[in-house]
């Protein structure tokens, strides 16, 4: 079915009932709909009509949609990492990140029914901010699927050798830089590296045109989103050599300068502004701050640093001042995020308009069930958790460029009752812009 034949639903949140105003039966709500979700017409009317949307069916006041798209971001439950997905308003895709295991591809497979085997998709780019596991290594099922294709593979430039080496580095400044990965001896490359290098080869093979290249300060903008409607500008890491003599500061030790220069992305649509700066620290912040002009990182939705560390600066929040912040992080291996100290400073360096600031947890969003003694009689006590978790704790960001609308799923089967037949519901935020 053309998009041009799609509705998608404008307002906070869209409820679906079971039947039309007229019927004498009473009505229940069978679904909840966040703003921007697709709506498949099957009977149009003037005032109410009857639409198909993912999991059913059910009749939708007409005014609650309208043929334009939305932008959507959601910030994917990936445990401890990052992985962000991205479709814009003219249906074009990008990936940001991969978390370290399967659950982004997962993710994936279920939003885009990939588990019909003649479907397909199509990302015009995909961006590893740095060669971290928990950013880089889920992005190898993603890259090795055969119904995953790709147009350009971003990075930042820093390849992970044999010995936990990241190349040549001279008077405190990293100096061995590269565009396409795949040129280089995979003898020379770290474990997970190679296995990185190798889904790309496998990209390759979908597409003999794959782009493969590093982006810095310099690189402006992604080419792919340059449009009048979104606007994807590449505002790090600092590149502190040219175009052509590439050269990034080294910051106290490897894991620090992987970090520190981090691909920073801001996404610009109409008066929507989402800043993504990956694992960026203290160091890497005074810097960019330094670099770039304190009111050209204003944003209202920020991905906070590092999972939520407490490698941070005051300056760098109050220059973002966001409405809402979104912590990706999770409890395997456990490092303690997201930090107390991180979370206060979220909310105290929005703006002064702002009177309750959001800062969103893909770790805490999450829903769990706690397991029955009955239950966990018959597991193995040694490696099953005592809670289950029932609903991933995605973040979703939805705007048409002058709203903005920021939610999670939660709830339980316990809670269904006639307004709420399946007991889940959205908590969800509407900032006018």
């Amino acid at each position: 079915m053309p998009i041009s034949d799609w509705r998608f639903t404008k307002n906070p949140l869209t409820l679906v009932r079971d039947s039309k105003k007229s019927s004498k039966k009473r009505r229940k709500t069978i679904a909840r709909l966040l703003m921007g979700e697709w709506v498949k017409p099957i009977d149009m009317k003037n005032t109410e009509s009857l639409v198909a949307y993912r999991g059913g069916k059910g009749y939708v006041d007409t005014s609650d949609f309208s043929t334009k798209r939305m932008l959507e971001i959601y910030f994917l439950d990936v445990g401890q990492g990052d992985a962000i997905l991205v479709q814009t308003p003219d249906d074009r895709r990008i990936l940001i990140d991969g978390g370290r295991d399967g659950k982004a591809h997962s993710f994936l497979k279920w939003k885009y029914n990939l588990k019909k085997t003649t479907n397909k998709i199509h990302f015009d780019a995909i961006v590893m901010t740095h060669p971290d596991q928990d950013h880089a290594k889920g992005l190898v099922p993603v890259l090795s699927d055969p119904q995953i294709t790709v147009d350009s593979v971003y990075h930042n430039g820093i390849v992970r050798f044999k010995g936990d080496k990241i190349g040549k580095i001279k008077n405190k400044q990293l100096v061995e830089l590269y565009d396409d990965v795949t040129e280089i001896d995979k003898r020379d490359l770290s474990r997970d590296y190679q296995g990185f290098v190798a889904a790309l080869n496998l990209a390759k093979q979908k597409n003999s045109n794959l782009t493969i290249k590093h982006l810095d300060q310099l690189s402006k903008k992604l080419p792919e989103f340059d449009s009048d409607d979104l606007i994807i500008k590449v505002l790090g890491p600092l590149n502190v050599g040219t175009k052509s003599e590439i050269k990034y500061r080294y910051f106290k030790d490897n894991g620090v300068t992987l970090n520190g220069n981090s691909v920073s992305l801001m996404l610009e649509y109409d008066r929507c502004k989402v800043l993504l700066c990956g694992d960026m620290n203290e160091p890497a912040e005074t810097k960019f701050l330094e670099y770039h002009n304190g009111s050209k990182l204003r944003a209202n939705v920020f991905k906070a640093n590092h999972h939520g560390s407490q490698d941070f600066t005051s300056a760098f929040l109050n220059a973002i001042k966001p409405w809402a912040s979104v912590v990706s992080s999770g409890d395997s291996p456990d490092y303690g995020h997201p930090r107390a100290v991180l979370l206060g400073s979220l909310g105290r360096h929005a703006p002064s308009n702002i009177d309750r600031p959001l800062v969103f947890s893909t770790e805490i969003a999450a829903t769990f069930k706690e397991i029955s003694e009955k239950e966990f009689a018959h597991m193995s006590t040694k490696s099953t958790p005592l809670y289950e978790k029932t609903i991933q704790g995605v973040i979703h960001v939805r705007s048409d460029g002058k709203n903005l609308v920021l939610g999670r799923v939660f709830g339980d089967s316990k809670l269904a009752n006639r307004e709420n037949p399946n007991g889940y519901d959205w908590e969800y935020y509407q900032l006018k812009l």
